[in-house]
């Protein structure tokens, strides 16, 4: 399976960032991906950067998985007021349980500064 880019998301800093679990498939939809056993990493990185400034994974929380083909992010709301406003570049990763890494996603997500309560 190749990567697939999405549309531009956007996340405030003053409220958890929750994206509906993305679905994966094989081939079509009739054939789920398997993730038992995967791990998952998501990084984003500014615009303009090769760093990745931010990291999350299933093993923080912040990515969630329901087996057998579906991953959502599930960031709180004070892990987002630490995320400097900005526009990234994002990729989600999963580490298959025989250690094949493959990018699953690719996309970006505009980071908006909410107004403090």
């Amino acid at each position: 399976m190749s990567s697939s880019a999405l549309p531009q998301l956007t996340a405030f800093t003053n409220a958890g960032w929750c994206e509906e679990p993305f679905q994966f498939f094989v081939g079509s939809i009739n054939t789920p991906d398997d993730f038992a056993g995967a791990s998952f990493a998501l990084g984003l990185r500014p615009v303009g950067s090769g760093v990745t400034s931010v990291h999350m994974s299933d093993g923080d929380g912040r990515l969630t998985v329901t087996l057998p083909n579906e991953v959502g992010i599930t960031v709180d709301e004070a892990d987002m007021a630490d995320i400097t406003p900005g526009l990234y570049n994002f990729d989600l990763v999963v580490t298959r349980a025989a250690g094949q890494v493959q990018n699953l996603l690719q996309g970006q997500v505009q980071i908006v500064g909410g107004i403090a309560p």
